[in-house]
């Protein structure tokens, strides 16, 4: 607020009376003796103090003796070297109330500019601020639905517990998630969704209360941080009923809804000593209860490394491609009687620049989730018909070549497009491309996946099941599936002709095969008593180490030719 100078020194005061006595803010006005000659009706209003009370006497006096001498020497000072002096302070109402005001006093010179001749206070009480801005620090840190600590709440008061504790103790941060709550708030409704995370919030609240804190820390998410504990084991008991208290039926209206939790654990201050790596590491054993499906998953220092790998993999695929790291390698397949070459699987390989070869288990599936598959799809599908026509080129008949297709490839509605018209860009006979799917199609739009198996299989590319035994197939469903070839896992492979487990489950899918008029490929045939074993159970194909290591495509074109 700016005050004339003129207006205040001279006797003119009309004008400077009608504006000052609207004014919100409390204005006094002392002589050079610092002794109050006016004040205006705001000022008496926070104060209690009437003007003509006040008239004669120090602002020190009316502000009660709460200007403490340290206070009154350091804002003189400032008057007498800046001439100003701005700050907070508290002060008391006539009827003995404290309350915080803002102070701002300032010095006003005579018309030469060399001697004080007024002092000017210009105050206001805080107390309806400072409970404002209280009120929505709360609201900044309480979750509007379930009145809950959120995020940045729960994290502020984790660092006061944090604080408060001292010595040797330990305590646990779980993290709370509901599986499929997207799935049952898209069902249900987003009000039925919502009335669960409320219950579920009462039950936390009502089941864990003393030394317990809790918040809501996503939307399907709950975060707790347990009392001390004496026993790192006593987490399981807690846990075990976290997950029976939340799982027990949920009545909404006339609706009973069951849930499924998961819990991502980790401890203090074995897993973290501050704030955020410990609910960084909570987070990641949360992650792993999820991609694991396990109902409980304890944080270890394994499960970050993992992680830090996985999220290089998925920032680099795409530069891996268009930088030529990734290559193929064949395996040959062979017929077991006459040793006859009865085709090649396509297998993708990853030599990265940095960490050196990736194990394709692990790029391949974060391609999938990624979405990058379709991508590492495509160069493999073109890399394959290049190397198909150098082969014939070169003279070499390659009876098959076996491709590895993805459930997420098969689940994109161009896929059929894309490879078609990469083979026809090629020149590549389509009789000559076999695609091996795994029985975990089964669990995709099985929609999209059937129409485009039979459209492929319809222009000529056969299909085969690879790992067979090891996912959700059945009878029904292969008799629905356009399939010529079933591969029998290497799992089946490694123990016979020790494991009579193993030979009569190779013996079921070879009958299986006879029945249905299918080609069966034993895989990771590695030594003369595993063949000996396949051959006598009426196998005729094979492949694995016992016949050849994978091989370049150069390699395949010196050994075939």
């Amino acid at each position: 607020m700016y005050i004339k100078k003129a207006d205040i020194l001279s006797g003119d005061t009309f004008l400077f009376e009608a504006v000052f006595q609207a004014m919100k803010d409390g204005i006094i006005i002392t002589d050079n003796k610092f002794k109050i000659i006016w004040g205006n009706l705001s000022a008496q209003r926070i104060t209690g103090i009437k003007i003509d009370d006040m008239k004669g006497k120090s602002p020190r006096d009316i502000k009660t003796g709460l200007l403490d001498e340290e206070l009154f020497k350091d804002i003189w000072t400032s008057l007498m070297v800046y001439e100003r002096w701005e700050g907070e302070i508290w002060s008391k109402h006539r009827n003995g109330k404290k309350y915080p005001e803002k102070l701002t006093i300032f010095t006003v010179k005579d018309k030469s500019d060399k001697e004080i001749e007024r002092y000017v206070l210009i105050f206001e009480d805080l107390t309806l601020r400072k409970k404002i801005r209280q009120r929505l620090k709360v609201f900044s840190q309480r979750d509007s639905l379930t009145g809950l600590c959120n995020r940045n709440g729960f994290e502020i008061n984790l660092q006061k517990k944090l604080s408060d504790y001292r010595g040797d103790f330990i305590f646990a941060l779980i993290l709370v998630d509901i599986v499929n709550f997207k799935e049952m708030n898209d069902s249900l409704g987003q009000n039925i969704g919502d009335e669960i995370l409320k219950k579920c919030a009462v039950i936390l609240k009502e089941n864990f209360k003393s030394g317990f804190l809790i918040g809501r820390y996503g939307s399907d998410e709950f975060i707790i941080a347990t009392p001390r504990l004496k026993y790192e084991n006593k987490i399981f008991e807690l846990t075990k009923e976290i997950r029976k208290k939340l799982e027990a039926p949920i009545k909404i209206d006339d609706i009973e809804v069951n849930i499924l939790v998961r819990q991502g654990v980790a401890f203090y201050p074995l897993d973290g000593i501050d704030v955020d790596i410990l609910i960084r590491n909570t987070n990641i054993a949360s992650f792993y209860s999820k991609e694991m499906q396990n109902a409980l998953v304890f944080y270890d220092k394994k499960m970050e490394d993992e992680m830090i790998k996985s999220f290089f993999i998925a920032n680099n695929i795409k530069r891996g491609i268009d930088e030529g790291e990734f290559y193929l390698m064949y395996q040959p397949i062979f017929d077991i009687n006459g040793k006859k070459l009865a085709g090649l699987e396509a297998l993708a390989r990853w030599q990265n620049k940095d960490i050196g070869l990736i194990n394709p288990m692990d790029f391949i599936s974060i391609a999938e989730k990624t979405g990058n598959i379709n991508l590492l799809g495509d160069f493999i599908l073109k890399e394959v018909s290049k190397d198909i026509v150098k082969w014939k080129d070169a003279g070499i008949d390659i009876p098959k070549v076996a491709i590895n297709i993805s459930t997420k490839q098969l689940e994109h509605q161009d896929f059929c497009f894309n490879a078609l018209s990469i083979f026809e860009y090629y020149g590549v006979n389509l009789f000559k491309i076999e695609f091996e799917i795994t029985e975990s199609i089964m669990m995709g739009n099985i929609k999209i996946i059937l129409e485009n198996i039979n459209y492929l299989n319809g222009a000529g590319i056969s299909m085969s099941i690879d790992d067979f035994g090891t996912g959700y197939s059945s009878l029904g469903q292969l008799k629905n599936l356009p399939i010529k070839k079933i591969k029998i896992d290497k799992i089946f492979i490694d123990d016979i002709p020790y494991d009579s487990k193993g030979v009569e489950i190779c013996r079921s899918i070879l009958s299986m095969g006879r029945i249905l008029k299918l080609d069966i490929v034993a895989e990771g045939i590695e030594t003369k008593e595993q063949l000996e074993a396949i051959k006598r159970m009426g196998c005729i194909l094979g492949q694995g180490y016992y016949y050849s290591k994978p091989l370049e495509p150069h390699e395949i074109q010196n050994s075939f030719l």
